[in-house]
């Protein structure tokens, strides 16, 4: 069957004002990430080659049960059988599918060099697993016996970030122009886009709504899963990042306030639940919410019906984003830099 032609998003007039604008949002972009990335990656540069880990964690006893060392690991999900995460090489990207349970094996595909990366995102769901790597969009099999296709592309100049699947489509944020672009998982092609406001960062869905952060104007919208209309929007008092859904609430990370900002899904209101030090991943199941926080080389795990923290975990690294399971929980490391060998 032939493969279906790559996408791009709709193009506009590329006339001196819009090269301006988008010139700009690069700006804004680059300007709302750069306190991360220094936190994040602190001295890194082209001659440092930095090594990461994956640290285990059991939801049953609330303990760490093993660490697994890989090339940097950013983004992971759980899902489809196995743990997904991406990772990096140099200039190359790559995805690790990391077996969960006993019939799969572990296996890797690469990405390629994208031209273009800031902040790599991953989502499982709608048959595949889906991974942006700022300058596109890929469709990998879950199954890795087939090549990776990168099935939609912004107008160039443009920036991707968030990604989520599911309600029959895929959800791509768009930190540019400030959308969230709506696509077919068939076909690639853009069905719907949502204006979410300045350099949107999270994204996250499930049955009723899309959730979607705006760091820049301390905002949550909540977006009708027709892509349609905003359903609502939830101003917080300090900028959010990450966003996971669960429990009946939208729990968004808050790093500036080393708290988590529960949302209540019917009646938008917030509750601020304190964590550790510096929160920047969290992921959410039916009885926990996970919150890796990076400041403080802990992970919190936030019990859904009290809205407390019921444990905390020390792992040995920065965690910097976590994936969950109802038994496990994964989190990523960026690691300290690896001696030239």
């Amino acid at each position: 069957m032939t493969a279906p032609a790559l996408t791009t998003e709709p193009a506009r007039g590329h006339n001196r004002a819009e090269q301006l604008r988008l010139g700009l949002g690069l700006l804004v972009a680059l300007a709302l990430l750069a306190p991360a990335m220094a936190w994040l990656w602190p001295g890194s540069g082209s001659d440092v080659q930095r090594r990461g880990r994956i640290m285990e964690i059991s939801a049953d006893t609330n303990t760490l049960r093993r660490t697994t060392q890989l090339p940097p690991p950013n983004t992971i999900e759980a899902g489809l059988g196995a743990v997904w995460v991406t990772r990096a090489v140099g200039a190359r990207a790559g995805l690790s599918r990391l077996a969960s349970q006993p019939d799969r094996r572990d296996a890797s595909v690469a990405l390629g060099a994208p031209t273009t990366v800031i902040r790599d995102d991953l989502a499982v769901g709608e048959h595949a697993v889906w991974v942006v790597l700022g300058d596109g969009l890929y469709r990998v099999d879950p199954s890795l016996t087939r090549p990776p296709r990168k099935v939609f592309a912004p107008a160039r100049g443009d920036l991707l970030d968030g990604v989520a699947a599911g309600a029959g489509a895929i959800w791509v944020i768009n930190v540019t122009r400030g959308t969230l672009i709506r696509l077919d998982p068939r076909s690639g092609s853009v069905v719907g886009v949502v204006p979410v406001g300045a350099s949107p960062s999270g994204v996250s869905m499930n049955d009723d709504a899309v959730w979607v952060t705006s760091p820049q104007a301390s905002l949550v919208l909540k977006i009708s899963t027709t892509g349609k209309r905003v359903l609502d929007t939830i101003r917080l008092t300090a900028p959010a990042s990450a966003i996971a859904l669960g429990a009946g609430s939208a729990w968004v990370a808050v790093a500036s306030r080393d708290a988590v900002a529960r949302i209540d899904m019917r009646s938008s209101r917030v509750e601020w639940i304190p964590v550790g030090s510096r929160p920047t991943g969290l992921s959410a199941t039916d009885d926990a919410v996970w919150v890796a926080n990076s400041g403080s080389k802990t992970v919190s795990r936030i019990d859904p019906l009290t809205g407390e923290v019921a444990a905390t975990i020390a792992v040995s690294e920065r965690p910097y984003r976590v994936a969950a399971d109802a038994h496990r929980v994964w989190v990523t490391s960026l690691g300290a830099p690896a001696p030239h060998e």
